[in-house]
Formats: structure tokens, sequence, C-alpha cells
């Protein structure tokens, strides 16, 4: 009898060992998680008032699963954390949300059931790290860098076993850098009828982003820098171009003038939203002369002189504000034969000495690459 009783003790000892066992295991099936499913890899702005108007309007859409095996709501505080190339800059803790199993999709935290953090969004700022806050408030625009933001929902009961995982994302904040302008080149001679100008792509812009490019050509007046000309003349052209980096001046444009300087920029932006560029996206700025090169081949018939000269006439517009100082060779044919000499000058033309050119003899003279005191080179026809 002892022994049976023994055994029913030991059997309910058993039961009740079984039955805690799986109370504990069922209590431990409470889970919650945050999952950060709208935060971007790069930000397509780092504006403050941007990225603001993008999470009022749901961009960054928070979800939270709550999980739990008999139904019981619980409570939950959220912990928010930024850390800023690897160092805490954020902290903040919301008020105490009460939730019933479920999944909650905000788009912002005023989703029902409402999650609010103590001073609302300017609290943010407030707790910034000191040395991010300031560089925030001179520039309105998040430092370049990466940022790791985590969520986690933290369970407000001691006594229940609910098993949280925090929602994690790695966000880059960069700005995007302004074309290199190509052709033509800064001082160049352009003297194509239809001149195609080129500069590279914007570079370090975020993925499925496009860029447009404000192409702006200006005619310099005289007494004019270059910049002036640029923020005061009426344009020749003034275009926006985009899904491609060239434009080509067609004769239906304003017509370039022959012998006058341009000065030409690209401003790149995003086309469909507002993108972030250093130096506001503008390129340098490259001026240019439009026209015929100047020196082309000349003929001439000399006088019956001893010591006869030759004067190439070089055009205003070929020796820019420098005056004009000129080198090089020059080969000619004179009464059948090849002649050679080097020449040089200063002033409004080139002076070439031929002496022992014999009276009245044809000349004909062909000028190699020819550079100038400002810098242009110029490579006159045949």
């Amino acid at each position: 009898m002892r022994h049976l009783r023994r055994i029913a003790v030991g059997a309910s000892f058993l039961f009740l060992l079984v039955a805690s066992a799986a109370g504990i295991e069922a209590r431990a099936q409470s889970t919650a998680q945050v999952q950060l499913t709208g935060v971007p890899p790069q930000l397509s702005s780092v504006q403050l008032g941007v990225i603001e108007r993008n999470y009022r309007a749901g961009m960054y859409p928070v979800q939270f699963i709550y999980n739990d095996p008999s139904d019981r709501p619980a409570v939950f505080r959220f912990r928010f954390t930024v850390r800023y190339n690897g160092s805490v800059v954020l902290e903040m803790t919301s008020d105490p949300t009460r939730f019933l199993p479920g999944i909650y999709l905000y788009r912002t935290f005023r989703d029902a059931p409402q999650v609010r953090f103590p001073g609302g969004q300017n609290a943010l700022l407030r707790n910034l790290a000191p040395s991010l806050r300031r560089q925030i408030e001179n520039t309105g625009r998040l430092p370049e860098g990466d940022y790791e933001i985590e969520l986690e929902a933290e369970p407000m009961d001691p006594t229940r076993l609910i098993s949280s995982l925090p929602g994690r994302a790695t966000v880059s904040a960069r700005v995007a850098e302004p074309p290199v302008l190509i052709y033509p080149s800064n001082g160049a001679l352009v003297t194509e009828a239809t001149p195609q100008f080129s500069w590279s792509p914007a570079t370090g812009v975020p993925g499925n982003t496009m860029v447009q490019y404000s192409l702006r050509i200006v005619e310099i007046n005289a007494g004019q820098t270059p910049l002036q000309a640029l923020r005061s003349n009426i344009p020749h052209v003034e275009t926006v171009v985009t899904g491609t980096t060239t434009f080509t001046y067609l004769p239906n444009e304003l017509p370039l003038q022959n012998g006058r300087r341009y000065v030409w920029q690209i401003v790149a932006s995003g086309a469909t939203e507002i993108l972030p560029f250093s130096d506001n996206g503008e390129t340098d700025i490259y001026t240019f002369t439009y026209g015929d090169q100047g020196v082309q081949r000349y003929v001439w018939r000399y006088p019956s002189t001893e010591d006869p000269l030759i004067e190439v006439p070089i055009p205003e517009y070929a020796m820019g504000d420098l005056g004009l100082s000129v080198t090089g060779v020059f080969s000619g044919t004179v009464q059948g034969e090849t002649v050679w000499a080097d020449f040089g000058g200063e002033g409004d033309a080139a002076i070439f000495d031929v002496q022992g050119t014999p009276p009245n003899a044809t000349l004909e003279l062909k000028v190699g690459t020819v550079k100038l005191s400002n810098g242009m080179t110029i490579t006159p026809g045949n």
C-alpha cells in the first residue's frame, strides 16, 4: 500500500514538473521583432528638411511584430539608437505602449497605437552628440558618413519571457560630385560649324537616381571676366539635358559669332528629386573662342626691295588680353624651291624676315602650329 502511494506521489511530482516545463516553454514562445523595412542603403538627400519631409510622408516605414501563444497583450517601450561612423551619437527611449499580438506597420509613429518619444521630433536634435548637432545646425544637413540605426522593443513586464529582436539598418549619407567639362577645353579655339559640347557624368549619385544637367553658354563682352558674363549676360544657350552628357550646337541656336569669346558651365541636379551636390552641382567655368583660326595660307608678291618682309596679321580675338608673342616655323616655296625659316614677333602681327628672296618672287607661306602668349594653340590649314 505504501509502495502504491509512493508511486502515485512520484507520478504527481513528474506531472507537475512536466506541466511547469510546458508552461515555461509556452511563455518562451512570446516574441517581439522590429523590422526597418523602409530605410534605404543611401539617402537620396542629406538635407535635414528633406529627410523630415520624407519621414512625414511615410517613406521610412517600420514594422513591429508581437507574437504570444495565449494572445495576451504586452507593454513595450522602444529604444532608438544611432551610430555615426561607429560611435553612438543618439539614444532615445519612448514612453510605454500597450500592444495586442499582431503585426503593426508604422508609416510614422503617430499611427495607432501611437508611440511617443518624450519631446517629440524636436528632441532628436537636442539629444544628438554636441559635435554632430553643431554641424547640422550650421549646415542644415547630415554630415557625410555611415549611420547605423537600431530600434528595439523592450518588454516592460519582468515576469514574462518575451524574446525581442531589434531592427537594424545601415544608411550612407553622401554628397554627389558635379561633372567635369571635357570639350571645349578651357581656352580652346572652336572652329566646327556644329561643335559638340561634352562633360563627364556626375559621380556619387545614388542608384536609380536620374541627374539633369543645366547647360549655359554666354558671350563675354569687352572688359568682363568670364564669371561676370556668366552671371549677367543673356545666354546664347540655356537648356536642360537628361540621359546624355553631350550637347550639339545646331544651326537653329543663336549663332556663335566669328572671333568672339564665350564662357560655358554645367550645373547638375536631381531630375525628379532633390539631390545634394558639392559646390551646388556647379562645374568650373571654361572659356572658348569661336571662329577661323586666323593664320591660313597666304600668297604674296613682293616689291623690288632689297630686304622684303612678310607680315601675317593675327586677328585680335586670337591675341586675347595679353598681346601677341608667337614662335614657330614656316615653310614656303620660292621660285619652285622649298625654304624654311624660324619666325617670331611681338604686337599685332608676326613679321617674317625672308632676306634674299628674289625681287618679284611669289612665295606661298605655310605656317605650322603657332603658340600664342595667352596659352592658346592654333593650327592653321594648309
